[in-house]
C-alpha cells in the first residue's frame, strides 16, 4: 500500500517535472515532430501554448514520466532483494534513459533542416531512434518480463516491485501498438512522401538538363 502510494507520488512529481521540461525545450526550440492537426492559428507564436502541442507533450512525457518512476523504484531497497527482478528494474531504468533520449531527439531536432552532411544521415537517425523507442526496447522488456512470469523459480508474489514491472509491460504493450496504429500510418508515411518530394524535386532539374541536351 504504502509502495503504491509512493509510486503515485513519484508520478504526481514526474508529470510536473516533464512539463516543465518540455516548456524549457520549447521556450528554446520549436518542436519538429507533429503528432496532431493543430489549426495554424494555434501554432502561432503569440497565443503557442501547451494546448497546441498536447500530442507533443504528451509523447515526451510517456518517456520522461517512466523514467522518473524507475529512478526512483531502483533506489528503492525492496527492488533488489532478488537477483532477477534486480535485472529487470536496472533493464527498465536503462530503457527509460534511451527511451528518454530517443524522444527528445525525435521532438527537437529536425532532421528535415541542416548541412548538407546532416541530411545525407538524418533520415537513418529519425527512422533508428523511431524503431528504438516504439519496437526495440518495448519488445525486450516485454520477452524479459515474460521470461521472469514463466520461470519457476522466481517467486513475484513476495516482490513488491513487481507490480510495478507488469504495468511497464503493459506500457510497452501499448507503445508497440501505437508504433503500428499511429506512428507507421503518419509520421512514417509523412517522411516517406517528404523524401520522395524532396528526391523528385532534385531530380527534375537534371531530367530537364538531360532532355534539353538531348
Amino acid at each position: 500500500m504504502f509502495l503504491f502510494l509512493e509510486v503515485e507520488w513519484a508520478v504526481f512529481i514526474g508529470t510536473i517535472f516533464s512539463n516543465v521540461l518540455f516548456l524549457a525545450l520549447r521556450s528554446c526550440f520549436h518542436h519538429k515532430i507533429q503528432l496532431d492537426k493543430i489549426p495554424v492559428r494555434r501554432q502561432l507564436p503569440t497565443i503557442d501554448t501547451i494546448i497546441a502541442t498536447q500530442e507533443a507533450s504528451n509523447a515526451f512525457g510517456a518517456q520522461i514520466i517512466p523514467l522518473i518512476v524507475s529512478i526512483y523504484m531502483y533506489i528503492q531497497p525492496n527492488s533488489t532483494e532478488s537477483d532477477p527482478i534486480s535485472f529487470q528494474q536496472l533493464v527498465i531504468l536503462v530503457s527509460n534513459v534511451v527511451s528518454a533520449c530517443c524522444i527528445t531527439f525525435l521532438i527537437f531536432v529536425s532532421w528535415k533542416k541542416g548541412p548538407e552532411w546532416w541530411l545525407n544521415i538524418s533520415p537513418y537517425f529519425f527512422f533508428v531512434a523511431l524503431v528504438i523507442n516504439y519496437l526495440i526496447i518495448p519488445i525486450m522488456n516485454i520477452l524479459l518480463s515474460l521470461v521472469l512470469i514463466c520461470d519457476p523459480k522466481v517467486n513475484l508474489k513476495n516482490q513488491t516491485a513487481e507490480s510495478f514491472n507488469v504495468f511497464f509491460m503493459i506500457i510497452c504493450i501499448s507503445r508497440v501498438v501505437e508504433y503500428f496504429i499511429l506512428i507507421r500510418r503518419s509520421i512514417l508515411l509523412d517522411a516517406r512522401i517528404y523524401l520522395q518530394s524532396t528526391k523528385e524535386l532534385y531530380d527534375k532539374p537534371e531530367l530537364e538538363l538531360q532532355s534539353m541536351l538531348n
